[in-house]
């Protein structure tokens, strides 16, 4: 029966050891050169968590601010570019509404009416923009549409002028229709909230309202204005070739004089855009400034920890060597 002498015994549970210790070292010292940071925190700091905490929590805090200012930005941007979209398109058709006037070429007035009903379908598809499955345009009801399709328009427009025989009645019917608490816009055509979006917290005490909707004044003018060109388009009312150049004509100067209030609506996207921009790069240079402070306190210096773990895996290494050495050593070996 073989026998184990106690050295041989000892010096293995030495080995064994020396061996989970410079793993566990080499385990420490991977994770430090990966991440920067010390791995053992507590000694680092000397259980004094205080400072480290209040960095953590203000990083938390402004990393909701963040999140905040970018899905305002986001929400800005496409507010932006949808009403940039709506006043190119009410431009361009008013400019074409004009040149029309008085040219008494039937072919270029149908022609001209029949861009009016597709400048109304992109007007309402730009304004039922939706980002990330949010309406941008039906306040904080987001989930919704805030218009009913252009066709359903165009035939409540009809349905709110018919029996009118002359441009002042058309033009009345659809001021009714649009402007008023009890028209139908607001219950037939309008299916977003009348509230806004709540604020977007940029700060502590800052925030920023992204509150325009579809039925606001301006939007409402604007598809009116468009409305009355459609109108004009409509074969199904009983309105003679003047009253239809009459409708165009109101309709052209309609748009015209709305660009300024449209204008003015992108002029107050745009200080917010401002504003939400600034938070962001105040918020990156707070978070840039906590971020050196905690490397302040964590970090390590990466050459060193990088010459540390190379000498580990030496010493593992030797270790290792020492052990197959050993596990294969014989009485003849030993004894030379």
């Amino acid at each position: 029966m073989s026998m184990i002498s106690l050295g041989d015994l000892a010096q293995s549970f030495m080995l064994r050891h020396h061996n989970a210790t410079t793993r566990q070292e080499i385990s420490r010292l991977a994770e430090e050169v990966a991440t920067g940071r010390t791995a053992d925190v507590a000694a680092r700091l000397s259980g004094s968590f205080s400072y480290l905490a209040d960095i953590e929590r203000n990083l938390g805090r402004l990393q909701g601010y963040r999140t905040s200012a970018s899905e305002a930005g986001t929400l800005a941007a496409g507010m932006q570019a949808a009403l940039g979209r709506v006043q190119d398109i009410g431009s361009g058709l008013s400019t074409r509404l004009i040149e029309s006037d008085g040219s008494g070429i039937a072919p270029v007035t149908a022609a001209v009416a029949r861009e009016a009903v597709d400048s109304l379908d992109s007007i309402v598809s730009a304004l039922n923009t939706q980002i990330g499955g949010r309406s941008l345009f039906a306040g904080n009801a987001t989930a919704t549409a805030p218009l009913v399709s252009a066709g359903v328009l165009r035939a409540e427009m009809v349905a709110a002028a018919a029996g009118q025989t002359t441009a002042e009645g058309v033009q009345a019917a659809l001021d009714a229709w649009f402007d008023t608490a009890s028209g139908g816009f607001q219950s037939l055509a309008y299916m977003g909230a009348h509230s806004g979006l709540g604020p977007f917290h940029l700060g502590p005490h800052e925030t920023v309202e992204l509150d325009l909707t579809a039925g606001s004044p301006v939007i409402r003018t604007i598809l009116k204005q468009v409305g009355l060109a459609t109108i004009a388009a409509d074969q199904s009312l009983p309105l003679s070739p003047d009253v239809r150049a009459d409708l165009m004509r109101r309709s052209a100067e309609g748009m015209i004089a709305v660009q300024d209030d449209l204008t003015g609506l992108r002029a107050d996207l745009g200080f917010a855009e401002a504003r939400i921009e600034d938070s962001k790069v105040r918020q990156e240079a707070e978070v840039s400034s906590l971020e050196i402070a905690r490397n302040a306190l964590l970090g390590v210096d990466p050459f060193d920890v990088a010459t540390r773990l190379t000498d580990a895996q030496q010493k593992l290494e030797s270790l290792y060597a020492v052990t197959a050495r050993l596990s294969r050593l014989t009485l003849s070996d030993f004894l030379r």
